[in-house]
């Protein structure tokens, strides 16, 4: 008998969130702290053209040097959303 979608797919789910769990009531760590906590462009969730534009790279005082818009996204959009608590409530 053949393994069904559906079910393969619950099963990465929950063996995914049984792997990840216990990093929910952990704090922030490493680059966390810089890339979310010390980002003064964290709670700017309206200027999505500064998130894909990379201008602020060739700055010195640039926080995150890395290009990762997407990432970058996510931060604030988690940001805007939860604030800078890390713990699941």
């Amino acid at each position: 008998m053949p393994i069904r979608t559906p079910f393969l797919v619950l099963a990465l789910i929950v063996l995914g969130f049984i792997a990840y769990s216990n990093a929910i009531f952990l704090p922030f760590v490493h680059d966390d702290v810089i890339f979310i906590r010390e980002n003064p462009d964290i709670g700017k969730l309206s200027d999505f053209a500064g998130i894909f534009i990379p201008e602020k790279l060739k700055a010195d005082e640039a926080v995150n040097v890395y290009y990762r818009p997407l990432l970058e996204l996510f931060y604030r959009l988690e940001y805007h959303f939860f604030g800078f608590s890390s713990e699941y409530y």
